[in-house]
C-alpha cells in the first residue's frame, strides 16, 4: 500500500511538472483513485513545497513566487497593452458608468476615453489620470497595496457593492481553462470577483502571456466575461468569449 502511495504521489508531481496546473478531477480520472485519496496526497505534496492547492485542483509551486511591480508592469508588452487598452475604450459610451481595474493594461483606456462617462476605480494612479481628463470618478477606499496600486480590503469590497456598472473592465495575471481567471492576491481576488458580480458587462484585459498561467486566487471561472487580447488562441473552446485585436 505505501508503495502505491509513493507511486501516485510521484505521478502527480510528473503530471505537474508536465502542465503546472491540474485538477483534482483530472488526477482521479488520470491515476484510478478517489477524490479524497487525492485530495490527502495534494496535502501531503503541499506541505513539503512540492505543490500549493488552489480551488480544484493544484499548481507547481514556483508559478506565483513573485508578483512584478508595477513599475516593472508598465515596460512589458506595452505595444499589445495599448492595442487592447485602445480597443476596450471603443466600447465605453457618453453617460456609460463603468469599473475600471487597478492594472497596466486598464490604464491604457483612459486617453481614449470619453469624458462625460462616471468612472469607479480602485487604483491612486488610474484616478489621478482620469481627473487631468477631466472624467467624473470615484475611487474606492480601503488599503494600499503598493506593489500594484491596488486598494484593498473590507472598505473596498462594502463599498464597490453599492454599485451598478454598465461595463467592468479587469486586469488578470492568469488565465487557465481549468482553474479559470487568477490572480497573486485574495484580496485583489475579491475584488476583481465583486466587480464581476456588479457588472451588466464584463471585459478581461489581458495579452497573450496571460493565457495558461495559473496564479494563487481564483477570481472566476473563464466565461464569467469576455476576454480581448492581442492574439488568437484555443480557449473559445472551453466556453471563453474572445475578442481579438488587430
Amino acid at each position: 500500500m505505501e508503495v502505491l502511495t509513493e507511486e501516485r504521489r510521484a505521478a502527480i508531481r510528473s503530471l505537474l511538472d508536465q502542465k503546472d496546473s491540474i485538477s483534482v478531477k483530472d488526477l482521479v480520472d488520470e491515476l484510478n483513485s478517489s477524490e479524497a485519496t487525492i485530495r490527502r496526497d495534494l496535502k501531503h505534496l503541499e506541505d513539503r513545497g512540492v505543490l500549493t492547492r488552489v480551488h480544484g485542483g493544484a499548481i507547481n509551486k514556483p508559478t506565483y513566487a513573485v508578483e512584478a511591480i508595477i513599475g516593472d508592469k508598465l515596460t512589458q508588452n506595452t505595444d499589445a497593452k495599448k492595442r487592447i487598452g485602445q480597443f476596450a475604450s471603443q466600447i465605453v459610451q457618453s453617460g456609460d458608468t463603468i469599473f475600471l481595474d487597478a492594472g497596466t493594461t486598464t490604464r491604457e483606456m483612459i486617453a481614449y476615453l470619453p469624458t462625460d462617462i462616471l468612472v469607479v476605480t480602485n487604483s491612486l494612479s488610474l484616478a489621478t489620470l482620469l481627473d487631468h481628463r477631466k472624467i467624473e470618478t470615484i475611487i474606492l477606499g480601503g488599503r494600499i497595496k503598493h506593489q500594484t496600486d491596488a486598494i484593498i480590503g473590507a472598505c473596498a469590497l462594502e463599498q464597490l457593492r453599492q454599485y451598478q456598472f454598465k461595463h467592468v473592465f479587469l486586469g488578470i495575471n492568469g488565465i487557465d481553462a481549468t482553474f479559470g481567471l487568477t490572480t497573486p492576491d485574495v484580496e485583489e481576488a475579491a475584488i476583481k470577483k465583486t466587480a464581476i458580480q456588479q457588472g451588466v458587462n464584463v471585459y478581461i484585459l489581458a495579452d497573450h502571456t496571460k493565457f495558461d498561467q495559473v496564479t494563487f486566487a481564483q477570481i472566476d471561472q473563464i466565461d464569467s466575461g469576455t476576454i480581448i487580447t492581442d492574439q488568437k488562441n484555443n480557449y473559445a473552446q472551453f466556453g471563453a468569449q474572445m475578442k481579438v485585436v488587430n
